[in-house]
This record gives structure tokens, C-alpha cells and sequence, in this order.
């Protein structure tokens, strides 16, 4: 899975998790250097159990575990495909790729419709 911005790329090979970077100081980044900080929980799932008992928010909040799917599934899109897509993280759309688009969401048979 590549993972592109504004300075650079990440490559995350499937098989064995090595990694590419262009520039390739990005792979020489010490993570409490970022601007984002991310941490660790021992257990995802007793971290939610233990959120929804005091009613706190999880380690890993909604709109993370969403953003984080969505890339799983725009990955499996891509992948499907065997071309590149586009994505409008805004609106949530992939830009310019009808065929795309309708794999974002099953089809639904009748009586069924959202």
C-alpha cells in the first residue's frame, strides 16, 4: 500500500511489512518528532469495553476506526480494479471513476434500498 502526501510517499510492502520511502528520510523520522502523536493500547477490544463502561472515549475514537476502514476498502477497490484511485477524503468520493464508485456500497436487491 502506497501512502502519499504533500512531502513525500510511504510504501508498506504486503509480504514481510518493509517499507519504501521517497524522500528516504522519512523512514529516519523519529515518530515524537511529528505533529501528530500516535500511541498504543495492549487490547483494542478491553479498551472499548472498558470505554463504553465509564462512558470515556476509546483509545481509538470512531472517526479513526471509519477513516482507518476506509482505506482498507478503497485498497480492495484499487486492488480489484488493478488501477489507481482518487480520493476526496472531504466529501468522502472517489473523483472521477464511476466504476469505482459503485463498489463503494453493495447493490442492494428489492425490497431492500437505502
Amino acid at each position: 500500500m502506497r501512502f502519499e502526501g504533500s512531502d513525500g510517499w510511504i510504501f508498506v510492502h504486503i509480504h514481510g511489512g518493509k517499507l519504501e520511502a521517497e524522500p528516504t528520510s522519512l523512514l529516519t523520522e523519529k515518530p515524537e518528532n511529528l505533529p501528530v502523536q500516535l500511541g498504543r493500547t495492549p487490547s483494542h477490544p478491553r479498551n472499548f469495553l472498558d470505554a463504553v463502561k465509564s462512558r470515556n472515549q476509546p483509545f481509538a475514537p470512531a472517526e479513526v476506526g471509519h477513516r482507518t476502514a476506509t482505506l482498507c476498502h478503497l485498497n480492495n477497490i484499487a486492488m480489484r480494479l488493478g488501477r489507481k484511485l482518487r480520493w476526496d477524503p472531504i466529501k468522502e468520493q472517489i473523483l472521477d471513476d464511476e466504476e469505482a464508485s459503485r463498489l463503494l456500497a453493495p447493490v442492494m436487491r428489492p425490497p431492500w434500498s437505502l
